[in-house]
């Protein structure tokens, strides 16, 4: 297995997550998204995926590019997995973020600003890359995975089996909070609770 990271980009349009992808020929590339935001093409082989799901796929990206130019990069990302499908060489792609329940919170104000509510949201959407990450180190593939540099700090402490106790001092205590209930009484978004109440492993 040989994991190589490759930072997301902050919202800009960039060449180089394509360029990373025909540089590395990944067997499997991890997305920072949450599941169901990319067409299922993992049950077909190389040579065999549908060309017009691509086709579909790339309008998408093209679609929401309007409103998110930096979606522009990610239609170069489609292209260069074509590129390699289109020579025989397989990849396999999953998304490794939360649930979309989750990740949608992004649109609340109260969990994007600054502040214990946003330092949970991205803690429980790293719990969720580590446990997905976790399902596909055990092979003995290439592995690229996009994800913020930050996330991959976190991700990268949590892949090593840390002790509860580790993990609240290094995600929380360090930020100036003494035990999970002083955390768990400052999250006021009910659906962020619920991810908590349900995931937090202390």
């Amino acid at each position: 297995m040989k994991l190589i990271h490759f930072p997301e980009s902050e919202h800009k349009f960039t060449i180089k997550k394509a360029e990373a992808i025909l540089n590395h020929k990944p067997e499997i590339i991890l997305f920072e998204m949450p599941e169901g935001s990319i067409p299922d093409f993992n049950k077909y082989e190389a040579l065999e995926k549908p060309k017009q799901l691509i086709l579909e796929w790339e309008a998408s990206l093209k679609k929401s590019s309007k409103m998110y130019p930096w979606l522009k990069s990610e239609i170069l990302v489609v292209k260069a997995i074509n590129q390699l499908w289109n020579s025989g060489h397989q990849v396999l792609i999953y998304e490794i973020d939360g649930p979309q329940e989750l990740t949608s919170l992004a649109i609340r104000e109260e969990i994007t600003k600054k502040g214990i509510m946003n330092q949970v949201w991205n803690f429980l959407r790293e719990l969720y890359m580590v446990e997905k990450i976790k399902k596909h180190i055990q092979d003995d593939k290439k592995i690229l995975v996009f994800l913020h540099d930050f996330h991959w700090n976190n991700v990268q402490f949590l892949l090593t089996n840390p002790s509860s106790k580790r993990i609240f001092n290094y995600s929380f205590r360090r930020s100036g909070y003494d035990n999970p209930q002083q955390v768990r009484d400052l999250i006021e978004n009910k659906m962020l609770l619920t991810f908590w109440d349900n995931k937090n492993p202390f």
